[in-house]
């Protein structure tokens, strides 16, 4: 299965810079303790050394790895670190220019001694370079484009000279060849699986976050990722709900075939959940027919509201924050509103199915509710709720005075009274004798919008 056709690119692209910023650090690391290597190597190769030429002292053998292979190691090891590099140009340096500060140690005696006749003397060296050049192909584990670059600088900087150096000792070059082949080969197909086994795991690991974030919304799967659910418990925030239900739904299944109403159903949820999505939605239950949306709760945001300075500025932002919300909110059930009449044209269906909804706001608490054992869910409280699914009960009323065929949206009294939300609604006042909105008898107007059904439409405009 190829999980990055199932990822959205954005994410694809954030995968590959973390696993980027993974062969960085890992090649950083390791260029840290090379430096730190060979600054001591002097201390411990000087004995060797000194049998092949006698004026090698362990300080004149020290000095010179410090300076051509200690503080070049350090210093790309720095480089690495340079954010505002791309990791293609950090990672190419490490691949290119480390294997020719290796090849800077050789070059310390040793090479120049063997270019004398003394080839015998790689013997000694020849397992620790074997291990040096296998450790970074392993434990960096960079792509295989670079993984390329990093046996071509190899081969090019250290394995020609060296075979052009140890061409008179046949069974030196045939060993240097076979085990330089040997472990090439082995520690890039190790490296290799490595890089695929770590890009796997971060697809698999997106792919998880991005399936939980579907279902949940990305502040509580981010929560429920990060182990952190309990942050979410009693979190308070000013927010909007809509409420949504088919008026009509009991009839409707009633009298059209089941298959229909089932893919009907299908569509129709599939279309509320991709419209909600599009304008930052999120959808708390879905029961049905119905379906409960909150705007501006489930966003990340910083709470400043107990910092007694601030809180002039944050009761205005507030507002400003639930105007827009409630604007996109109107906009989004509109858009709903048209989705919802196509797909009745598509289905032919005859019958009067229609909308009611309405929106509210308020402070809303989120509450982790269930047994941690056994089954938790994220649950929220708030006056706006009730409020909200009182309000869209009353669009039955409203729809069968006002607008019988159609579909209609409430909007709280609060949105326009107190939070001065502009939008153009039309106002139904309740007088004595009238139903009052339940458990909010206080209420004596509500404002409303309607909409009439595509086909009514159509009939008016060619009329």
């Amino acid at each position: 299965m190829n999980l990055k056709h199932k990822l959205r690119e954005q994410d694809v692209h954030k995968i590959n810079n973390g696993i980027n910023q993974g062969i960085v650090d890992r090649a950083s690391d390791a260029l840290w303790v090379m430096a730190l290597l060979f600054s001591v190597y002097g201390l411990m190769s000087t004995g060797i050394i000194s049998k092949y030429d006698s004026s090698v002292t362990m300080w004149s053998n020290t000095w010179p790895r410090i300076l051509f292979n200690g503080i070049p190691f350090a210093v790309l090891a720095w480089l690495l670190k340079r954010q505002s590099w791309s990791y293609a140009l950090r990672i190419s340096l490490w691949a290119g220019v480390q294997p020719i500060i290796f090849v800077f140690a050789c070059c310390i005696y040793v090479w120049p001694l063997m270019m004398e006749g003394h080839t015998e003397l790689y013997k000694y060296f020849h397992a620790a370079n074997m291990f040096v050049i296998t450790f970074g192909f392993i434990f960096v584990a960079p792509s295989p484009h670079f993984m390329l670059v990093h046996v071509a600088s190899y081969t090019i900087f250290f394995l020609v000279p060296l075979l052009f150096i140890v061409q008179g000792d046949r069974n030196l070059y045939l060993m240097i060849v076979n085990d330089y082949l040997c472990m090439t080969i082995g520690a890039c197909f190790a490296g290799r699986l490595t890089y695929r086994l770590r890009r796997k795991v971060s697809l698999m690991d997106a792919q998880i976050k991005s399936d939980l974030t579907s279902i949940v919304g990305v502040t509580v799967a981010s929560a429920i990722y990060n182990d952190s659910l309990e942050r979410l418990n009693d979190k308070k925030a000013f927010g909007l709900i809509l409420s949504m239900d088919l008026r009509g739904y009991t009839r409707f299944l009633h009298s059209i075939p089941k298959e229909i109403s089932s893919s009907f159903m299908r569509e129709y949820h599939f279309m509320v959940s991709t419209t909600v999505g599009k304008f930052n939605g999120f959808i708390h239950k879905t029961a049905g027919d119905s379906h409960l949306v909150s705007f501006g709760l489930m966003d990340e945001s910083a709470d400043l509201s107990d910092i007694s300075e601030l809180q002039g500025e944050v009761a205005e932002a507030e507002s400003r924050k639930v105007q827009f919300l409630a604007s996109k909110a109107t906009l989004m059930f509109e858009e709903i509103v048209d989705k919802f009449e196509k797909l009745k044209m598509h289905y032919d269906i005859s019958e009067y199915l229609k909308m009611g909804a309405a929106l509210a706001a308020g402070p809303i608490e989120i509450r982790i509710q269930g047994n941690k054992n056994y089954r938790q869910e994220v649950d929220i409280e708030g006056d706006a709720i009730v409020r909200s699914m009182r309000l869209e009960s009353y669009t039955k009323l409203l729809i069968n005075r006002i607008n019988p065929v159609g579909s209609l949206l409430i909007l709280s009294p609060e949105l326009i009274e107190d939070l001065q939300v502009e939008v153009s609604f039309h106002v139904w006042n309740i007088r004595e004798g009238d139903q009052f909105v339940r458990d909010y008898p206080q209420f004596k107007q509500v404002y409303y919008k309607a909409w009439l059904p595509m086909q009514i439409q159509s009939k008016k405009l060619v009329s």
